[in-house]
């Protein structure tokens, strides 16, 4: 079955999410990727590159689809100082990372959610990243959701 939320349930959630990673150290001026499933729907919009341009937010994101050697080389790029994502994409992607790729780059913390992560994913991401994980992985259905199989 497929659950439909609306815009105003999704954005009550992703700030219900958004809380503990405010907690784990995150400020507004630190730079966030985002690795997920980038559609039509969900890419972003306008006043996002505006803004991303003028330096107010500083998300960038970063197709999950995409073959974890191109994400590796944007996260690369980007050094961003909080990476959020699916965990088998981040496991695939910390497993080519070197020594030498972390080198002078800040990172605070990744996160994940999504789906279950494994045992091998965690030390995966733990070691490839050499920072700290969180999980936030929960199903979350607010009570005005519609729900169509």
């Amino acid at each position: 079955f497929q659950i439909r939320t609306s815009r105003q349930e999704d954005c009550f959630l992703a700030a219900r999410r958004l809380k503990p990673i405010v907690q784990w150290g995150w400020r507004a001026g630190d730079k966030f990727a985002r690795v997920k499933i980038v559609t039509a729907e969900n890419k972003p919009r306008a006043a996002g590159h505006v803004l991303r341009a003028l330096g107010i937010v500083r998300f960038s994101t970063i197709d999950a689809l995409a073959p974890p050697t191109e994400i590796r080389s944007r996260l690369l790029r980007l050094r961003p100082q909080i990476i959020m994502g699916y965990p088998a994409t981040l496991s695939a992607v910390a497993g080519g990372l070197k020594a030498a790729d972390r080198k002078d780059w800040n990172l605070k913390f990744v996160v994940t959610g999504g789906a279950t992560v494994t045992d091998f994913m965690r030390q995966r991401i733990a070691d490839g990243f050499s920072t700290s994980l969180f999980e936030i992985y929960a199903i979350e259905i607010p009570v005005s959701t519609g729900v169509a199989w």
